[in-house]
């Protein structure tokens, strides 16, 4: 997490100095899946999601970009056995959030409106359980980004993509502790190394400010 907050540090002084800086409101639909503990698989419901980039180019044809995305869903515990405890039906919405700072490669594609771009990035997914007394989950997270952006004009644009977001979790982590009727001592236990991918589809408007 200090290497994190040390990128977070930097890349805002790179943002104060930057001349150009794209803002994209975006909203679009995801796509998530379920994680498998040994006591049962929590399947979280796709649903639409909400965000914003926040972007600027320190050398040309890269961007360097702070993104935020979000999601409300529903989550089913599907438990493997009965015996109390965590091994009751539980069904609950969860607030899913994504921190990451992109790296980003864009390429012109047919003239100098229209560009596509790849991006990875880093950062931390953090899982806050609604209306229930479940512990929220913080994790370092992976993010994968394919689009493009067409500018209608030189200050506003248009953009499209897909991505993939993949928070880790690793053996001995605590996931939702409070889950079932039997307090802090009941909560899961995740597989060595288990994660899942939350995939999605969205686009938004750019804003560019700057020289």
């Amino acid at each position: 997490m200090r290497r994190l907050f040390f990128l977070i540090i930097l890349t805002s002084t790179l943002f104060v100095k930057a001349q150009n800086i794209e803002i994209t409101p975006m909203g679009g639909y995801s796509f998530i899946g379920s994680i498998n503990f040994y006591e049962g698989e929590l399947d979280i419901k796709d649903n639409t999601s909400y965000g914003i980039k926040i972007g600027f180019s320190p050398l040309e044809n890269s961007v360097l970009e702070f993104s935020y995305q979000g999601n409300v869903s529903n989550a089913v515990w599907n438990p493997y056995r009965y015996t109390g405890g965590v091994n009751r039906d539980n069904d609950f919405e969860m607030s899913n959030n994504y921190f990451i700072i992109n790296i980003q490669q864009e390429r012109m594609l047919t003239n100098e409106k229209f560009y596509g771009f790849g991006s990875f990035g880093m950062g931390m997914a953090y899982m806050h359980p609604l209306e229930v007394n479940l512990s929220d989950v913080y994790s370092f997270s992976l993010n994968f980004e394919l689009g493009i952006k067409y500018f209608i004009t030189d200050r506003i644009g248009i953009r499209l993509q897909g991505g993939m977001q993949m928070p880790l979790y690793f053996q001995g982590f605590g996931f939702f502790v409070g889950l079932g009727s039997g307090g802090a001592s009941t909560g899961l236990s995740l597989n060595s190394g288990a994660y899942f991918v939350q995939g999605g589809f969205s686009g938004g408007l750019i804003f560019k400010i700057g020289k």
